[in-house]
């Protein structure tokens, strides 16, 4: 037995001597042997680089502590150190040994940080809060959670005091220990029971100074229900006409237009996918449910590189998500359309769904009309959404959302025009730390529109539509408190059907069948956030995309220096399935830059670059349902934008009044226009009647929002021009001799005003007025006979304007009891559009009675008398 434990103590002796590695007695400068050993043992050293300089040492070789290599290297040095918390050592002076271990401990902390990431979520429900305010009193400084309702901040160890706000709940105050890293989720609690004031806006409380970005707008959708609607329903789209720089072209028109925009110039995002027609009947409704909608984000400017294809702005709407905890139940009951949702839990904690659905019913108000053809027409639509969210662990989460929306109008009895909407998204999100995460999504969307011919002897069914696929892949990496980094990549997939007219049995008409266009995208982009100091900071970003048009298909060429036309086709070449026909690269760079003059006052600047490579074609002022989308192919190019912005912002009595004003100025390149005459529907060479110009736009916006007390609101102005050139080769391709004209949507001056005064703690009062300068039209000249036969002569284009539009509107709500743990909620609202029944014009337009009397002006109007409706809303909390 003894000799056994001899054996056993001799073996350990000789494997710690074979252990032992030889001391590396080959001086090296004491600064990279310090940062050897930070790599190697995954610490962090302080220390001050004039007592390591000039210094050499010498460090063991093999495994061994951090402590022996540490003595090893220091030895002979006249520096010691201190190992704090495992991670960190500070090295000093061994002549400054006397000094305590709270002043050594007292030194690290100025130097280390900690990260503290969590989720902001609701109390009661624990849904995500998107942009609520975090802030730090002792360092004042601020951030935003983001749409996945998580926060991640970079503090210096310490004690701090963090107050975290949102638009409706009552101000969180916690008292956090910054030794460690932290994470921390934390709960708002809803203060509707005891809703004194009113609160507008959903950023952080000086947003409006704070930000990089300008020209940007976040709004939820308790802010746009206080906004007083047009036929009963609360409309995403034209509150966003409220704002400065955007307009329409008036009343029953579809889409916006932005800072001299065309309405395909704006990019429309429901959960990521993209959306070709935003409006049901004509635009007297949007297809934004206001029950499905959480939020949405206007870039009018600042347009970040991970948005591109369109030229003038972005507009991302995001569904809400469903209660993780409770069922519920919400809707309302209009006059002219009734909505219904549910959302709750899937899975307690993990899971949540949400759905919502809306029909109209509004064939009795074309009755209502003044007019005969009004009057035997009808206009119905629906629309449906459905979101899903999953979390998985603590790390993924995935969410799946899809939207359908269908629209029909017959007018008289003899013509049915129809469309719908296809669109859905999966989003798988991945923590992989607390300063990495990833995002992967798939969309898909499809538009397609038709109209139904019945007229004796000429039945016929016309369609057209857009197909669009997409994947996404984005890296957003926070480095510290001062830099943020977005990268990505995305490929796009789309088919134009341009039309197709299919005659029904008896019909006189010949079959025509457009051929299908096909097309890829593919981009990649960079942002990088950088606070450059406390006043100065910065995002700048770079987007690549490559642009494709395939085949299969049949293409042209035109001889040069003539008009396009049908006789001036100089050459033909078919393409095969998949094959390249035409190829555009661009490269946009994006900047935005803020400088803080005071706490309260900042300037900002930023330019965009910006490329837009499908095209909706269309010669009438408002957009219709028969208007063309266009792929950019070996005849039409790519427009190009560039856009400048400068901006003061400062705000007011603890920022509860915010005021901005901004300048800008676009320039558009290889602009689309249409010939006098131009033949859109049905045309095999449509590139025949398309002309390329170029376009400016530029403008001033005022704004001054009152966000907090009894009264609420803003006040906007814009002053802007919006003008085309076109100066082609011939006479015949040129328009307005060469100068520059109006474009249809130029509206100098627009003025609007947005209050919301709360009477009671249950009532109250909304109005909005607006008012601007009448849009351009064409007006006759001269005019000439043939004959008995009088024929207006129309010369330039855009030279007149309809009459200005100016119209107020109010609404009073009178919400139920605020009783706590009340399941039932309801609220009724009364509102009255164009209260004083203005007769605003949409058109001006030209007809002879017969054809011996000259041609008369007439006016059409859409809504020209006050329009009362009533709307009962409610919410069952489960």
């Amino acid at each position: 037995m003894k000799t056994v434990f001899r054996v056993i103590i001799f073996y350990i002796l000789v494997h710690n001597v074979v252990a032992q590695a030889p001391i590396d007695n080959t001086a090296k400068p004491l600064d990279t042997l310090i940062q050897e050993i930070e790599s190697q043992y995954n610490i962090k050293i302080f220390y001050q680089s004039d007592w390591t300089s000039g210094k050499n040492a010498a460090a063991l070789e093999g495994n061994f502590t951090l402590k022996e290599q540490l003595d090893r290297t220091l030895n002979g040095t006249g520096l010691v150190y201190s190992i704090y918390d495992k991670n960190y050592v500070l090295i000093f002076k061994e002549s400054e040994t006397n000094e305590t271990d709270s002043q050594i401990n007292s030194e690290i902390e100025t130097q280390i940080e900690y990260t503290l990431t969590g989720k902001i979520l609701t109390e009661t429900t624990e849904e995500i809060i998107i942009n609520a305010t975090i802030y730090i009193d002792e360092l004042n400084r601020s951030i935003v959670s983001d749409t996945d309702g998580s926060y991640n901040l970079s503090l210096p160890a310490g004690q701090y005091q963090i107050a975290v706000s949102y638009i409706g709940f009552h101000t969180q105050r916690l008292n956090i220990d910054m030794s460690s890293d932290l994470v921390r989720d934390i709960y708002l609690y809803d203060k509707v029971t005891e809703l004194k004031e009113v609160v507008i806006g959903s950023n952080a409380i000086d947003e409006n100074v704070s930000n990089v970005n300008m020209g940007t707008t976040t709004l939820d959708i308790a802010s746009i229900k206080k906004i007083p609607v047009s036929v009963g329903e609360v409309d995403v789209i034209k509150t966003l006409l409220t704002l400065p720089g955007v307009q329409s072209v008036g009343e029953g028109s579809s889409g916006f237009n932005v800072r001299g925009g065309s309405i395909d110039q704006n990019l429309i995002l429901l959960d990521g996918a993209p959306i070709f027609n935003p409006s049901h009947v004509f635009g007297f409704f949007s297809i934004f449910n206001p029950d499905a909608v959480k939020d949405l984000t206007l870039y009018r400017g600042g347009i970040p590189a991970q948005f591109g294809g369109r030229l003038s702005s972005v507009l991302d709407v995001q569904l809400k998500e469903g209660d993780p905890i409770n069922h519920n139940m919400r809707g309302g009951v209009g006059i002219f359309a009734s909505r219904l949702g549910a959302d709750g839990p899937i899975k307690k904690g993990t899971g949540t769904y949400s759905f919502s659905g809306r029909a109209s019913y509004s064939d009795w108000a074309l009755n209502l009309f003044d007019d005969e053809e009004l009057n035997n027409s009808s206009a119905s639509f629906y629309d449906v959404s459905l979101k899903l969210s999953q979390l998985i662990g603590s790390k993924d989460r995935i969410t799946a959302s899809t939207y359908l929306s269908s629209d029909e109008f017959k007018f008289l009895s003899d013509t049915l025009y129809d469309w719908q909407s296809e669109v859905a998204s999966l989003n798988w999100s991945h923590s992989f730390n607390t300063r990495l995460t990833s995002n992967i999504a798939g969309t898909y969307s499809d538009y397609e529109y038709g109209v139904n011919g019945r007229s004796k002897g000429n039945e016929f069914n016309w369609d057209a539509g857009i197909n669009h696929k997409a994947l996404k892949a984005n890296l957003n990496y926070t480095l510290d408190d001062k830099n943020n980094f977005d990268f990505g990549v995305q490929s796009e997939w789309y088919r134009f059907k341009p039309g197709s007219l299919f005659p029904i049995e008896g019909s006189s008409l010949n079959p025509i069948d457009l051929e299908k266009d096909f097309s890829r995208n593919y981009a990649s982009y960079f942002n990088h956030e950088f606070k450059v100091t406390d006043k100065l900071s910065v995002i700048y970003g770079l987007r690549y995309s490559l642009f494709q048009n395939l085949g299969p298909g049949t293409v042209f060429e035109f001889d040069e220096n003539v008009p396009k036309s049908l006789e001036s086709i100089s050459d033909s070449t078919t393409f095969q399935d998949g094959e390249v026909v035409k190829s555009y690269q661009a490269l946009e760079p994006r900047v935005s830059v803020r400088f803080g003059l005071q706490s309260s006052d900042a300037i900002k600047f930023s330019y965009n670059r910006l490329t837009q490579n499908i095209h909706l074609i269309s010669n009438s002022t408002a957009s219709t349902p028969v208007d063309i989308w266009q792929t950019s192919n070996n005849n039409i190019g790519p427009q190009i934008g560039d856009l400048f912005s400068l901006g003061y912002f400062r705000n007011f009595k603890n920022n509860t009044i915010e005021t901005s004003a901004e300048i800008y100025y676009k320039s558009i390149n290889d602009l689309i226009e249409f010939r006098d005459g131009a033949t859109i529907l049905l045309n095999k060479n449509i590139e025949t009647d398309l002309l390329k110009g170029e376009g400016r736009s530029y403008g001033l916006e005022l704004l001054v929002k009152k966000k907090q007390g009894l009264l609420t609101g803003w006040l906007s102005y814009t002053y802007s021009r919006t003008e085309r050139k076109v100066s082609g080769p011939t006479p015949q391709e040129t328009i307005n001799f060469g100068q520059y004209f109006p474009a249809n949507f130029d509206k100098p001056h627009d003025i609007t005003m947005v209050g919301t005064y709360q009477l009671t703690r249950r009532v109250s009062l909304s109005t909005n007025f607006t008012y601007s300068t009448g849009r351009p039209v064409t007006f006759p000249d001269s005019q000439y006979r043939i004959g008995n036969l009088a024929v207006a002569n129309f010369r330039e284009r855009n030279q007149g304007r309809i009459p200005d539009y100016h119209r107020l509107d109010i609404a009073l709500t009178l919400e139920g009891s605020h009783r706590k743990n009340k399941k039932w909620e309801g609220s009724w609202t009364l509102s009255i559009y164009n209260l004083y029944g203005r007769d605003n014009a949409f058109s001006v337009f030209f007809r002879s009675e017969n054809s011996g009397t000259l041609p008369q002006a007439f006016k059409l109007s859409v809504i020209g008398n006050a329009f009362p409706s009533i709307t009962y809303n409610f919410k069952f909390k489960g």
